[in-house]
């Protein structure tokens, strides 16, 4: 079963660009797989074992905000920026419409689990790192 674990080891330095472009491409951006509305549900959506809801099975589908931290500094430095931003953006939506919370369904946003939960807090260092990779210095005319 594929899980957003598969992302993790294109971050090691090193790793061959080839091989990084075909995992985020052939897992994240083809949609069968973990592109949903907020993602990144943690197993696959076209896992036979995938539940979006809330469950005892936690790990089976609901979107885990530090899954998305992981992947996002990544994204930013391998140049996939329409990636990086969706998973702020989505997450700045579930914070909006549920509040901080442990996990969401990855189709409607709908918290689950514990409320006040700070890894959707997560956003704000992920906000930091779309600001500082969109950053230029303007040169100054005296």
């Amino acid at each position: 079963m594929l899980t957003p674990t598969i992302f993790y080891p294109v971050v090691l330095q090193g790793m061959p660009n080839e091989i990084t472009k075909k995992v985020i491409g052939q897992h994240l951006i083809d949609g069968s797989e973990f592109d949903t509305p907020f993602p990144l549900p943690s197993l696959a959506k076209n896992a036979a074992a995938f539940n979006p809801t809330e469950s005892k099975y936690i790990w089976r589908g609901p979107t885990w905000i530090v899954h998305n931290w992981f992947l996002h500094q990544f994204l930013l430095e391998k140049g996939h920026q329409q990636e990086a931003t969706k998973l702020v953006e989505s997450i700045r939506t579930l914070i909006g419409k549920s509040g901080f919370r442990e996990y969401y369904n990855p189709f409607t946003g709908e918290g689950y689990g514990a409320k006040e939960f700070t890894w959707a807090g997560l956003v704000v260092d992920m906000m930091q790192m779309e600001k500082r990779a969109n950053s230029t210095i303007s040169p100054t005319h005296t």
